[in-house]
């Protein structure tokens, strides 16, 4: 998005200065005066400000293109906030805009603004951005929308992306410990093969003393480790990627799921979540007024 370098004059008569994106010259001069400034100059700093565009660039490199869920909270509990003291949405989104961390938030928000200026409603401009706003999001506020309470059900959305921070902290929580272990046990297992059971194989076989088949087998898979494990680093990393194209697709991600909440211990854990989510999300769509179909 440009960047636009703005001077401009108080209400109360002071002058101020600074730097703000936004799509056009007129985006720029409408979220001044929402912001109860009058634009007296502004200009484009694209060709001109080419250490303030690299900046910007490096810093968009290192922004995650994704949206946290914190983030989501953050804007929502804002527009709850903003449209209950009587802000209007586009000087709400404006301002929300100027403060959002993330790149790619900050980037969406401009975009609702753009829509919501062309004439489209909120519903529809949010419907555009199904990697920021899930399904359940747009339908919330296409209600709010048409009963009018728009801050409450940002304040709905706001009180179900808290409880569901919750739950996937405790989800992530729960599963640490076995995830640890997991780990451990992997890294044991590839120092033991690489570099203690070596040892012992030139050790036994200046014994000539003959091993038990379970000692001959370990020391034959040592032996792999040892010879070929650029092979079995290719076969593990082409198996990572395999596995992650199958579960991206439908039937692979239902196969995933299914096997998932069969596993000890762990699949307990994924499905009393999902549950809890579930009835979560469905009474809060129903206080809403979401038909139930």
């Amino acid at each position: 998005m440009p960047l636009f370098q703005y001077q401009g004059r108080k209400a109360e008569g002071g002058t101020v200065k600074g730097r703000i994106e936004a799509p056009s010259e007129d985006a720029v001069a409408e979220r001044l005066m929402g912001n109860n400034i009058m634009p007296v100059k502004i200009t484009a700093l694209a060709g001109k400000d080419a250490g303030g565009r690299l900046g910007y660039l490096l810093k968009s490199l290192n922004q995650p293109r994704s949206v946290p869920l914190v983030e989501l909270v953050f804007f929502s509990r804002q527009m709850q906030t903003l449209m209950r003291a009587g802000v209007p949405i586009m000087q709400s989104l404006g301002s929300l805009q100027d403060t959002t961390n993330n790149l790619l938030l900050r980037e969406t928000i401009g975009k609702l603004a753009e829509s919501l200026d062309t004439g489209s409603d909120l519903a529809s401009a949010i419907k555009c951005h199904p990697k920021v706003f899930p399904k359940l999001y747009v339908s919330m506020i296409q209600v709010g929308e048409t009963t009018g309470n728009l801050s409450e059900v940002f304040g709905e959305l706001t009180r179900f992306l808290d409880r569901e921070l919750e739950t996937r902290s405790k989800i992530k929580a729960a599963l640490r410990y076995p995830m640890f272990v997991i780990v451990a046990i992997t890294i044991a297992m590839f120092v033991m093969n690489i570099f203690v059971l070596p040892r012992f194989e030139s050790i036994f076989s200046r014994m000539g003393a003959t091993l038990p088949i379970q000692t001959i087998v370990l020391m034959g898979v040592s032996k792999f480790f040892t010879n070929y494990w650029p092979l079995l680093l290719t076969a593990i990393s082409a198996g990572i990627f395999g596995f992650r194209k199958y579960v991206a697709t439908a039937t692979g991600r239902a196969l995933w799921d299914k096997y998932k909440l069969r596993l000890p211990v762990v699949g307990t854990i994924i499905f009393y979540a999902l549950i809890s989510r579930f009835a979560n999300c469905f009474a809060m769509v129903g206080r809403a007024g979401v038909p139930i179909t």
